[in-house]
């Protein structure tokens, strides 16, 4: 199984032809992905990356929830507020 964590990007490169270099931060630390598949990216953006490409923009909140999810397994705790709902319903 797979945990998509989100990550901000922090800086955007000039294009080439099918290439957008870029960089990330998460909580795994800072790496290099291209963004040709999510080109309306933009510096600040919560990105899910798959394979050194962005493949989604993430709201906000979700990443929020997502990186306190995250936490909470890695200390071992179970409390939760409940089941998890979408940030947009």
């Amino acid at each position: 199984m797979c945990v998509a964590i989100p990550a901000v990007v922090t800086w955007i490169g000039e294009p080439s032809p099918g290439s957008i270099p870029a960089r990330v931060s998460s909580t795994a630390g800072e790496r290099e992905i291209d963004l040709a598949l999510l080109p309306s990216a933009k510096v600040g953006d919560h990105v899910v990356t798959h394979s050194g490409y962005a493949i989604r923009i993430v709201p906000v909140a979700e990443a929020e929830q997502t990186h306190e999810m995250i936490t909470r397994a890695a200390s071992g705790r179970r409390d939760t507020a409940g089941p998890a709902t979408p940030p947009d319903q």
